[in-house]
């Protein structure tokens, strides 16, 4: 979606189809502008409620509205509109469809535009706004003034042209794809464990919560879950935790031809193309707005497809993409069967371990979440402050366990490394949910 110049939205289930006849045949959707917030006065005197809100300078405020695929236009008009001073600034919102999330989860700022209230009356109280909508995206759209006004209308009203206009169809068909490598061993049960933490050579076959090693990498299971996802080369990194992130999810038992995952991350991702082609969906969310390309979640639900692991109908019936800006977590209408996220410690270091606590709610029991830190190699968090130590490891391990999660045993085992180094290494913390 991007807005002033583009935009995005495929009503979800449940939603009048934009497609469809509409009975009164009106071309354009009228909006109420004031929906999200009835009781609130408006800035604007004349306009909204009677009662006083939080933000002094609220204007209007819409509910979650969906466009039509391709060019839409809101038009705004203040009728009979007064106003010598001050500055409205309208805010347009991206947000995902997808039906887990409750309304609004995380707006994602699209657009902002600012006009002088002077400017808006010599244009006869009308503003327009324009975006293209794109796929699995919706919108909201509101009003500001943050500056003095004397500003008064009788009425304002609020549209989004065109009502309808029928979508293009997506192509859809087989993809050829690379068989996924087969288990060396049968799902892991539940075991009692003595031991948290052990020390010993860790595989990628019989995944534990572990580090990367210069042996797993040369592990056959490397080149063979990345051949199955198409990834041709590639950091060691990147390769090591596409391997362990599926291999664990297969070793504890996930069905993924038939599931439904959550991902944070901070960029373009394979695996929620690889799944969607399988037959499971995903939730991907982004950690901050930067990792939007022109920061626009529609675009970058576009750009982020892989089209040689899954057709285009079944990657946008399958994946949505949202924010969950500094790992702040909204909550879940429904439950998950697996989570992963890479690299999402970056982000906001002081809320990882609320995060990995609280995402654990989303998880159906014995649902497994995967998640990719940076391993310090040190016993304390070093100084240089780009990692965990150990401790912190240990640490959130134990919060899990009790929580009442059960945590893959801890294996700290590092490749040697000269006198004094201490080099980042990905870790990988594996935990399934219990109850």
């Amino acid at each position: 979606m991007t807005a002033a110049q583009d935009g995005a939205a495929v009503p979800d289930p449940g939603r009048p189809d934009p497609a469809q006849p509409v009975p009164d045949q009106l071309s354009f959707l009228p909006i109420d502008p004031f929906a999200a917030h009835p009781q609130l006065a408006s800035r604007v005197t004349g306009l909204g409620g009677d009662a006083a809100g939080d933000d002094p300078g609220y204007v209007f405020q819409s509910l979650d509205i969906y466009p039509v695929l391709g060019p839409n236009r809101f038009t705004l008009h203040f009728h009979g509109l007064s106003a010598t001073s001050g500055t409205l600034t309208v805010h347009l919102r991206a947000l995902s469809c997808h039906p887990a999330l409750p309304p609004c989860p995380a707006p994602m700022p699209l657009h902002t535009l600012s006009v002088p209230m002077r400017d808006l009356v010599a244009r006869g109280g009308i503003l327009h706004v324009d975006l293209i909508g794109r796929r699995n995206m919706g919108c909201t759209i509101g009003g500001t003034i943050d500056d003095p006004t004397d500003a008064r209308a009788a009425a304002l009203s609020l549209s989004l042209d065109p009502r309808q206009r029928a979508a293009p169809p997506l192509p859809d068909g087989p993809v050829a794809r690379v068989t996924p490598p087969a288990l060396a061993t049968s799902p892991a049960e539940r075991a009692d464990r003595p031991e948290l933490a052990v020390v010993s050579a860790p595989q990628l076959a019989r995944p534990v919560s572990q580090a990367m090693t210069a042996a797993q990498l040369r592990d056959p299971l490397v080149a063979a879950w990345n051949a199955a996802l198409g990834q041709e080369g590639g950091a060691p990194a990147e390769r090591w935790g596409n391997a362990i992130i599926l291999q664990a999810l297969c070793y504890y038992g996930i069905d993924l031809e038939n599931a439904r995952a959550v991902a944070i991350v901070n960029g373009r991702d394979r695996l929620a193309s690889y799944l969607a082609g399988l037959g499971s969906s995903t939730l991907v969310a982004v950690t901050r707005r930067d990792d939007l390309p022109d920061a626009d979640p529609g675009v970058a639900l576009e750009h982020w497809h892989y089209p040689e692991l899954c057709s285009p109908r079944r990657y946008f019936d399958s994946v949505h993409l949202t924010l969950f800006e500094r790992l702040a977590l909204p909550p879940m209408r429904d439950d998950f069967d697996f989570l992963w996220s890479v690299e999402a410690w970056h982000a906001a270091p002081d809320r990882f371990a609320p995060m990995v606590r609280g995402a654990m709610a989303w998880l159906r029991p014995r649902g497994v979440a995967v998640h990719l830190l940076p391993y310090a190699g040190t016993l304390d968090r070093p100084a240089h402050g780009r990692g965990l130590g150990r401790v912190e490891i240990e640490r959130l391990a134990l919060t899990l366990v009790a929580d009442g999660h059960e945590v893959a045993q801890l294996d700290f085992a590092l490749d040697p490394t000269p006198r004094g180094a201490a080099p980042v290494t990905p870790f990988a913390l594996i935990a399934r949910k219990q109850r």
